[in-house]
């Protein structure tokens, strides 16, 4: 289906059904934040060893890359209201698993298998609507709007986590289940089947290469041993995991550009601003690691307690929420690439500044919040933008899965990366400072990419275009 022949929703539907997936994308955040807190419990409850319990975060992420380009073809053959449905029925069984069977790591790690690939059909659905049903001049900032609901599920899910884990962890996914309950019905009985269904012919061999390709990489790094990184990287195991992946990607790429309706769409990389936006992104993968380590960066650099590295989470969350919506309207004004640009820029100042004055707490803050920005303009509005501009309705759903492939899978090497880094030094300040000046070496290849963007007069062009495609 094209532009022209896309159906009409009146301005009340079409702000109903997109509340609906804001809520969706929501509901799925808190429940990807919760796991921080959680995993040190489950650990310690269960008996189980980090390295076991670390496939409740991998898992999350490996069924993610999997659900996306899936959940994402369904959407373009049975319509969004389907594929979102879909998606929340399937994180509702991941959730109901989970509280059911919390006194076993298997039926956690079960049910974050179906968490993982139910929240992978949610935020490409939210961002696909927003450039299939909304007017070109304000796309960037709606998309800043899903940005900043995302960010505030990801500040809400330590802060309930921090209130409700003394009565009970489980707690925290027993209340998802009436809202989520209440979120499906509403979804499948008020929202309209405002797209037209066509018969999905499922890319079999694409799909099983593509489990084969997420898995072995997700195993394989998984099994490296931190405190070992080179040696076991070296290993027989892990070696011959990495020559699987290898080897079935390369079978992937022929598979899926022969494919007539492949489930990852290799031909969108014909386009040299996907292509470029999705290497950006991964970049982002790799960087966005460094958030996830503040706390333990700065115990290690500045002697702080738990509860106070912790705090120093806040300014990256107060910033990537308080601004995604400005970055949004910018991105309408002055296109992707300015935004980027200035973007990696403000990256590269927060990164040198948090490396070189990791001791100095005032100073770190500030580095903080020029990296949080320099990663909100990368992983919001600007990099999603370019996406909706290069493709057309029915296409838009996969080009924002492709994003989110990328996304995670970096973010699965850059959490193996620093690790493996960290332990090789002991848990000293080196480790955490090499992987700085790697990520500050990403950022400059990023910042280089970004010169191969289309200005925001060909955006436009480009979205123009494409919406007048028959």
């Amino acid at each position: 289906m094209n532009e022209i022949n896309k159906p009409k929703l009146t301005n009340k539907m079409r702000t109903i059904i997109f509340l609906v997936f804001l809520i969706g994308l929501f509901i799925s955040g808190l429940n990807a934040g919760f796991i921080g807190p959680v995993l040190p419990i489950i650990e310690q409850t269960l008996n189980v060893n980090s390295r076991l319990s670390s496939w409740v975060y991998t898992t999350y992420l490996l069924l993610f890359v999997i659900g996306s380009p899936i959940l994402a073809k369904i959407s373009e053959h049975y319509g969004k209201k389907r594929a979102f449905t879909i998606s929340l029925i399937l994180f509702l069984i991941g959730t109901v698993l989970i509280v059911i069977g919390r006194s076993s790591i298997i039926c956690i790690i079960m049910g974050r298998c179906f968490q993982g690939f139910g929240g992978g059909g949610i935020h490409p659905v939210a961002s696909a609507f927003v450039g299939d049903y909304y007017q070109v001049q304000k796309r960037g900032m709606l998309l800043g709007i899903v940005s900043t609901i995302f960010g505030l599920s990801t500040i809400c899910g330590p802060l309930l986590a921090s209130f409700i884990i003394p009565y009970g962890w489980e707690w925290l996914f027993i209340l998802n289940i009436p809202m989520m309950i209440i979120l499906i019905i509403f979804s499948n009985y008020y929202i309209p089947n405002f797209e037209i269904s066509r018969k999905l012919n499922i890319d079999k061999i694409g799909s099983i290469l593509l489990i084969i390709v997420a898995s072995s990489l997700s195993i394989g790094i998984n099994q490296i041993d931190s405190n070992n990184f080179i040696s076991s990287i070296c290993s027989k195991e892990i070696l011959l995991l990495f020559i699987v992946f290898i080897i079935t990607l390369i079978i992937l790429i022929k598979v899926e550009k022969r494919s007539k309706e492949p489930i990852v769409p290799i031909h969108m990389f014909k386009n040299k601003d996907i292509k470029t936006a999705t290497e950006i992104i991964f970049i982002y993968g790799l960087g966005e690691t460094i958030e996830i380590y503040i706390p333990s960066f700065t115990i290690v650099a500045m002697s702080l307690s738990y509860t106070d590295a912790s705090l120093l989470m806040l300014p990256s969350l107060i910033t990537f929420t308080s601004a995604s919506l400005l970055v949004g309207k910018l991105t309408d004004k002055y296109g992707s690439r300015l935004l980027i640009k200035t973007g990696l820029i403000s990256l590269l100042i927060g990164l040198v500044i948090m490396v070189t004055y990791s001791t100095n707490m005032t100073l770190f803050i500030i580095g903080e919040v020029f990296e949080s920005y320099g990663l909100l303009t990368i992983v919001a509005s600007p990099i999603r933008y370019i996406v909706l501009c290069e493709t057309n309705f029915g296409d838009r759903n996969s080009g924002q899965a492709i994003l989110n492939m990328s996304n995670y899978i970096a973010r699965i090497i850059g959490g193996a990366l620093i690790g493996g880094l960290i332990a090789s030094f002991s848990g000293t300040i080196i480790g955490y400072k090499i992987f700085y000046v790697f990520i500050i070496i990403m950022a400059i290849i990023a910042l280089i990419l970004s010169f191969r963007l289309k200005n925001h007069k060909e955006q436009l062009e480009s979205m123009y275009e494409n919406q007048n495609k028959k």
